[in-house]
């Protein structure tokens, strides 16, 4: 009876001290050894945001705090910090709107600029860095696609002599109120090739690069 009582399987949970484990073990027979395992806690935590509060920083905490991860992750120090933003109070979908914005410390690649200009206005905008110049006959090159650049431009004259680009420019159609349509070219060719586009989409989220991290 006792010897039928020591081959009977039994299962036993043993707490140990260390919190979150236990022993799952059964008689002591061979096989029953091999069945044994060890039941431990998750090696990953899963957190609910709507149970923790996400700490706020002022803009220049969060630029300390960003140089400072950089350096402990040993990450490249030349990263972009972008800034993601919502309008407030917009609550249904809008038209998206854009800008352009200046920067106190210009970075990344150069913009490409395309001046709709001629005579005197010509020449000072290739002497201010444009690197596309031209009247009327650019109209054909840009109606077909065949110039790539970043910016347009263009003088005061030829503001009405443009106005069919505009189903083909779009986005990047001179407006005297984004600035791109002005009597100072030479001032708005270098604002806009080192400036940055903002937009945003239907939701009134905005997200743009304003920097690095070695430069904030």
């Amino acid at each position: 009876m006792a010897a039928a009582m020591m081959q009977r399987t039994y299962c036993v949970l043993r707490s140990f001290r260390s919190p979150g484990k236990a022993l799952l073990f059964r008689s002591k027979t061979k096989s029953a050894r091999k069945k044994a395992q060890t039941i431990e806690s998750p090696k990953d935590f899963v957190y609910f945001l709507h149970n923790h509060v996400v700490p706020l920083h002022s803009f220049e905490e969060a630029i300390e705090k960003l140089k400072v991860y950089s350096i402990e992750e040993n990450k490249e120090p030349e990263q972009t910090v972008t800034m993601c933003m919502k309008c407030q109070g917009l609550n249904k979908e809008i038209p998206s709107f854009r800008g352009t914005l200046m920067l106190p410390k210009p970075f990344g690649v150069t913009k490409k600029v395309l001046v709709f200009a001629e005579g005197d206005e010509a020449m000072a905008a290739k002497d201010a860095g444009a690197e596309i110049v031209g009247g009327e006959e650019l109209f054909s090159q840009v109606e077909n696609s065949e110039l790539e650049f970043d910016h347009c431009l263009a003088s005061l004259d030829m503001a009405d002599k443009i106005k069919h680009l505009q189903k083909v420019l779009r986005e990047k159609m001179p407006h005297t109120r984004r600035g791109s349509v002005t009597d100072d070219l030479a001032t708005a060719i270098q604002t806009f090739k080192h400036t940055r586009v903002y937009k945003t989409d239907k939701y009134g989220y905005v997200n743009t690069a304003i920097g690095m991290v070695s430069s904030l």
